[in-house]
Formats: C-alpha cells, structure tokens, sequence
C-alpha cells in the first residue's frame, strides 16, 4: 500500500504582488523590543531608590497573582501562622518601607486582600454590604489611623510612627474572611477551630517538655525568676483562637447528636492552651465570658449541665495529673493565682504597669485630642533589669490597650473600644432574642462564641494592647465577620 504525502505535491506560485513594493514589518518586532528597553530602565533606575525585595516581588508579580487566586485559604493560614509565631518567620525576608519593615504576614495580607477585591468583583460577591453593621466603628478607626499617622510621622516625625501604624493591617483581615464567609461558610470556622488545637497542642507540648516550638515574639519564655523550669507560651492573637475554639467546642457538644466527646476533648484542649500562657489577664476574661456564654446560650438539643459536668471532671483528672507528673508546673499556677495579692506593690509586674499608665495618662491630659500619634513615646521611667523576671526599655509601648489606643489615635482612639462594646453587647442581645427557624442553630452558636471571645478582650486589654496589635486585630476581625455576615438556612450565601 502506498502512502501520499499532502506536501510532496508540486505547489504552484501565484504573481508576488508585493514585488517592487516595501513590505511592512510585524508591529511585534518593535514593541517586544521596545517593552523590555522600558522594563530594563525601569529595574536599572528602580534599583538605586527601591530595595531589592521590592524588585524581585514586581518581577514576579504575575505567577503570585495567579498562586494568589488558586489558593486563598491556604495563603491566609499561613499569614495566621506566622502571626501567632507558629510559623518561624525568619525563613522569610522583610520589605522595608517608610521606616519600617514590612513582615511576612502583613505582606501576605495586603497581597491576599487585593486578590480577594479581585475574585469579589468576578463574582460578583459585595464586600461592602456587611460592613454597613459597623459603619460607625471602621469610621472612627479610619480618621484616628489618619490622624495617628498625619500626627506621628509628619508633625512629630516619631521613628517608630509606620512601625506602630504597620500593625493596623490586620484589619485587612474582615474583608478577606467576609469573602470566605460569603462563598465558603463553613471554611472559616474549620481553619480558626484547627489553628486553636494546634497551637494548643504546641503549647501544652512546650510546656511539657521545655522544648521552643512557638518562635513568635516571646513564644517561649520562663515564668520568672523562681520558676525558671517553667516555660510559658505566647501566641498573640492565637489566645482568642484558643477562647473561639473552647467556647464553640463546647456549645456544639451541647447541641451535636454525635462526636459530642470529641467536641469536649477537643475543648480542654483549647483550655489547656489558654491555661499554658500564664496571663492571667486572659484567664479572667476566658472565665468571665464562659459564664455569659451559659447565660446567653440559645435553645440546643441537649442541656448543658451533662456536658459542663462532664468537662469539669475532665479538667479535675488533668489537673491531679499534673501535680503527680509536673509538680513545678502546677506550682506554678498556683503561684501564678495567688500571687495577686501581692501585685500592685512598687517593683512588681503589675505595680510597673501602673506607673505605665500614670505616665500615658498625664502624656493624654497635655493633648486629649490628638494624643502623641503613632509612635510617640511618653515613658520616662524604665523597668529595672531582672525585677519580675526581665525588663522593658521601650519608651512607646503600653500594657493597656484602653490607653494604647487614645495614645496613638487620640480622642477617636478612646471612642473605639466604645464602640466595640455597643457591637458586643448588642451581638449578646441578638442571639438571645433570635427565635427565628430560619437562621440554623449552628450558626446561632457560631455567633455567641465569636461574640464571648471578642468580650474576652475587654478584660485582656487592661493588662496587653490587644487593640492595637496585629494578631490580635486579625483574629477580632474574623470574629466580627462571622457576625456580620448573614447565613440563613437554604438562601444563596451570595445574595
């Protein structure tokens, strides 16, 4: 059998009409050319005023949009992580800019926040009605961040006025978890319950073995001069992850017909991680919210006594435990308890922060409106080397986050907390009035633990700047969409 072969046929040449005629050139052959000539000069200039991240980041803009758009979820987790110091940051290089160092997690949040601008305009998904419930509250953020700024980094010339100012970004984290809620609801609330039990984990675990898991800012640190066996943990905003977790936890062992002591484990693991980071600020606010938590709880299909009885004979048998296995540990904690009546003596922890918040109070009576702007120090008396276990030399920084915020944002930056207790309070009346068949159950308990652990913060803010740190924005954000966005039984989630 023989094969024809299409091209071995002869082919016949028509009249050139182009002979004696110029013949145009592609457009291609000048502008790909010309393209990279403007591409060269940008980088060779850029060079001498940008720093070289900048550069490499523009170069690769592209393959991280699309990395970006592919896989937002996993992207934020990271930036989660590497908040709470889970996640070793150092393994990643900082864009400085403006006087400050751009980290990682900010980084990825304003990344993540314009890919997520863009998948909503795709599809078509408002990232703006839910934040109507808040107007109010991101109006008054808006103008003490610009008078904070405008004061701090153009009137004072602070040095440290963009690094104050770079932890703000953690809001950008409510409009990326109402996108998620908005398209995946029940993808947030699995990421905040996961992060919660492994940083318990890695905190119980630290604390055990006396092994640095957590390499956050003070992730792992020894509790003081007499117990300097005992390794306490600090994660930040991971804290309220921990509250979020043993409260939902809990509830859904309340109301779920099975796994209901899954769900009680995994609260005393979230316990026990909010147990390890020996601030005793936390521990009275968890306390505190759980019994509102009980009094506001909706109607569940069983009643919380079985469950409450059941967790605390869980934590009653840890506890022997731990005596019998750690009894510097528990020492500790018991050291940690008691040791309040001795606090607010001169050369003490919390005797310290009292002369802090004299000294920010007396800089907020000379300008009460304007405060001394991001990064302005007011502290003139430092914290002796070794009194409590360390020492603090910063002129800026406040263990008050009531006062943090009137200090860098002025009088808007005292209306904040106002403002969030109004949201609070009236996230606790809503959910206890909310009767209606239509909103599920589940989300109903969503909603009252997102609401106990932003109230957490009320109690934390008095000895930690909660309010003004970026973890901690981060994880309140998270919480605040959880109850913003809508979510009704069998309606479009993207209505």
């Amino acid at each position: 059998m023989k094969f024809k072969l299409g091209f071995a046929r002869p082919v016949v040449l028509g009249p050139n009409f182009n002979q004696g005629r110029k013949v145009r050139k592609p457009v291609s052959r000048f502008v790909i050319p010309a393209l990279g000539i403007l591409l060269a000069l940008f980088f060779g200039l850029a060079a001498a005023v940008l720093p070289w991240q900048f550069l490499v980041g523009i170069a690769g803009l592209p393959l991280l949009l699309l990395i970006g758009l592919a896989f937002p979820l996993p992207i934020f987790a990271i930036s989660l992580l590497l908040m709470f110091g889970l996640v070793p940051e150092f393994i990643m290089a900082a864009l400085p800019l403006g006087g400050a160092a751009l980290r990682p997690p900010e980084l990825m949040l304003i990344f993540l926040f314009v890919v997520v601008g863009f998948k909503s305009l795709v599809q078509g998904v408002s990232l703006v009605a839910p934040l109507k419930q808040i107007k109010v509250l991101l109006f008054v953020l808006a103008l003490g961040l610009f008078l904070g700024v405008l004061k701090g980094k153009f009137v004072s010339h602070n040095v440290l006025a963009m690094a104050d100012a770079r932890q703000f970004v953690g809001w950008l984290a409510l409009p990326i978890s109402i996108w998620f809620l908005s398209t995946k609801p029940e993808v947030l609330h699995k990421l905040v319950i996961g992060i919660a039990i492994l940083s318990a984990v890695l905190m119980l675990a630290q604390l055990a073995l006396g092994v640095q898991l957590i390499f956050g800012f003070r992730g792992a640190e020894t509790l003081g001069t007499e117990f300097r066996d005992v390794t306490r943990s600090a994660i930040g905003g991971g804290l309220f992850f921990l509250a979020y977790a043993a409260y939902s936890l809990f509830l859904s062992a309340c109301h779920s017909e099975k796994n209901r002591l899954i769900y009680l484990v995994g609260c005393i693991l979230a316990i026990g991680g909010v147990v390890a980071s020996f601030n005793r600020g936390v521990w009275a606010g968890f306390v505190l919210c759980a019994l509102l938590l009980l009094v506001f709880k909706p109607k569940t299909r069983h009643g919380f006594l079985m469950p409450l009885v059941a967790l605390l004979l869980m934590v009653s048998i840890g506890l022997a435990g731990l005596f019998v296995a750690k009894p510097r540990v528990a020492d500790a904690m018991l050291s940690r308890v008691l040791s309040l009546q001795e606090e607010g003596k001169r050369g003490s922890s919390l005797g310290f922060r009292f002369e802090e918040n004299s000294q920010a109070v007396e800089a907020i009576r000379k300008n009460p409106l304007l405060g001394v702007g991001m990064g302005g120090e007011y502290k003139h008396a430092y914290r002796q080397l070794g009194v409590g276990g360390g020492f603090d030399t910063e002129n800026s920084y406040i263990h008050n986050g009531y006062l943090s915020l009137w200090l860098k944002l002025g009088l808007m930056g005292a209306i904040i907390p106002v403002a969030l207790l109004y949201f609070v309070g009236k996230g606790f009346a809503n959910v206890a009035k909310n009767r209606s068949t239509e909103v599920p159950v589940e989300h109903k308990l969503k909603c009252l633990s997102a609401v106990a652990a932003i109230a957490l913060s009320f109690v934390s803010a008095l000895t930690s700047p909660d309010w003004s740190t970026m973890g901690q924005l981060a994880a309140f954000s998270i919480f605040i969409a959880i109850l913003i966005v809508p979510v009704k039984a069998g309606a479009d989630v993207r209505a």
